[in-house]
């Protein structure tokens, strides 16, 4: 459709957008340039193949610790960043109401669920993929390591400890991807959260942008504590921590209901007829 295209356009003319993967390719590089650093001058075949580089945020250093808080922080804010205020910008601008006549409310908002939802998962996705890339000029790409000779600063997964043990077993770079796009879906499911909230009635950017990254931090701090690691967003964020039991079950199951609670506000507003709830 026309309005989606006209979206993405201002999705791209967004300077935060450009912004959001800056500071998330950052993260990324830096814990891995740390972990690079560990294996400089180091003989060839006591160094990860690259593949154990690009799963994201990872390491057990000290250094590489301190990215993995800022990174569990920043994550929600991040991707919030991006495009998930446009809603509300336009409403500011009186631009929504220029955009319902030339389309009706319904397609003009699902227009934006729809490029907020892919907004958030670009920002997260391509600096992933820019940082799996570069591993690959770092490291080699097979290497019949011992584990006894990485260090402590490298986690390597077992199949006990991985969604998909098979996958990793056979295709190591298969399971990288898979350690990309699972934050990435997450990254989309969140935007959209922050996309529901800026429909609600009397809310500003800051609401729309630190809100998100509230309730994440606490539900992760909740289900650690009380609920167990396992239905925690952060234990398919980092594939290096080493638990058992995660599944794609629960993994869907949590972002599945990410997506429907984003959804409900929606449809509640295209079902009104006021502009406010």
């Amino acid at each position: 459709m026309e309005i989606i295209k006209t979206d993405l356009k201002l999705m791209l003319y967004k300077k935060e957008f450009y912004i959001a993967q800056l500071i998330m390719f950052l993260l990324c590089f830096g814990n891995s340039m740390i972990l690079y650093n560990n294996y400089y001058g180091k003989d060839i075949s006591n160094v990860i193949q690259a593949s154990g580089f690009n799963m994201g945020i990872s390491g057990r250093s000290v250094s590489t610790i301190f990215f993995t808080i800022i990174y569990s922080f920043m994550f929600p804010l991040i991707v919030c960043l991006s495009y998930s205020d446009s809603y509300l910008f336009e409403k500011s601008k009186n631009i929504n109401i220029l955009m319902i006549t030339r389309v009706n409310k319904t397609k003009y908002l699902l227009s934006k669920y729809l490029v907020i939802g892919f907004s958030g998962f670009l920002v997260i996705f391509i600096p992933y993929i820019i940082n799996f890339l570069i591993s690959f000029i770092v490291a080699p790409m097979y290497n019949d390591y011992s584990h006894s000779n990485l260090g402590s600063d490298i986690y390597i997964p077992t199949t006990e400890n991985i969604i998909f043990p098979e996958i990793y077993t056979k295709y190591p770079y298969l399971e990288s991807l898979i350690y990309v796009l699972i934050p990435s879906m997450f990254g989309s499911a969140i935007a959209l959260t922050s996309y529901s909230i800026s429909l609600l009635k009397k809310v500003t950017r800051l609401t729309v942008l630190i809100l998100p990254t509230i309730i994440y931090n606490l539900y992760s701090f909740i289900t650690a504590i009380f609920q167990g690691p396992y239905l925690s967003i952060e234990c398919y964020l980092h594939p290096d921590d080493g638990l058992t039991g995660l599944s794609i079950c629960k993994l869907l199951v949590i972002f599945i209901f990410l997506i429907l609670l984003s959804f409900i506000p929606l449809m509640l507003k295209i079902k009104l007829n006021k502009d406010d709830f």
